[in-house]
């Protein structure tokens, strides 16, 4: 199931979640190839938590663990992220909305019944991914020069203890 989402945040939250990014280091990088490197910034908020929790459960109407806390991603001209299945069991639904836009194709893409559909890119825009190692999903193309996608992500698992498999 892929459900796209609209104004969950609006565009000064948006630009605050990215000013408050900006103040800090990032608590991890995650690197695609020699020269790409994705900022991850760790978001401990419990009203952010309960606000995004209160909508994934809405949608997937069973119980479910969070995976650790939220992150806002920073993704630097050049990233994508490729068509894929998550293939950890503990991923079972992932949350993700822009704090950006301006470039609609740089949102993510899912494969539904062949079709692709897109959760475009926008401020407070994005969506929820249940089952996401069934569904293929990612980018279409790359961000380009100049540009920067940043987004908060999330992720949940259908049981209590979590596998060993990341």
């Amino acid at each position: 199931m892929f459900v796209k989402l609209e104004d969950f945040f609006s565009a000064k939250e948006c630009r605050e979640w990215i000013s408050w990014a900006e103040q800090r280091q990032p608590d991890r990088i995650t690197a695609i190839g020699e020269h790409m490197t994705r900022q991850h910034y760790t978001v401990e908020s419990p009203q952010l938590e309960q606000a995004v929790e209160e909508i994934v459960q809405r949608i997937v109407q069973r119980p479910i663990w969070w995976n650790g806390a939220g992150q806002l991603f920073e993704d630097p001209p050049g990233w994508i992220i490729e068509e894929h299945r998550d293939t950890s069991p503990n991923m079972c639904v992932n949350f993700q909305v822009y704090l950006t836009g301006g470039v609609p194709t740089l949102g993510t893409v899912a494969r539904i019944n062949g079709a692709q559909v897109l959760a475009e890119y926008a401020p407070g825009s994005g969506y929820v991914l249940v089952d996401p190692h069934k569904i293929s999903h990612g980018m279409i193309k790359p961000v380009p020069p100049g540009h920067v996608r940043w987004s908060y992500y999330a992720s949940w698992r259908f049981t209590e203890q979590a596998e060993e498999i990341w």
